[in-house]
């Protein structure tokens, strides 16, 4: 059975700080940083036909229109 979530993106106003707590709580969680730049940090790896499970976590700066996190469900 796959897992039910593909994807996360969460929008944050401190990006440092952000990263500081989310390298702990997603380290943890067995899902590591795998880039970062001034605007992004993401964490883990998306999930293809060969790797079903996997989720991937996108960490940006600022607020999308009408939300501040994305979820995203596999389908």
């Amino acid at each position: 059975m796959t897992g039910v979530i593909d994807h996360v993106c969460l929008y944050v106003p401190d990006l440092a700080a952000a990263r500081r707590f989310y390298d702990a709580v997603l380290g943890a969680l067995g899902l590591p940083c795998v880039g970062a730049n001034d605007t992004w940090i993401g964490y883990g790896l998306r999930a293809d036909a060969d790797h079903p499970h996997r989720t991937y976590v996108s960490i940006r700066t600022g607020t999308p229109a009408g939300a501040g996190f994305v979820w995203t469900f596999r389908a």
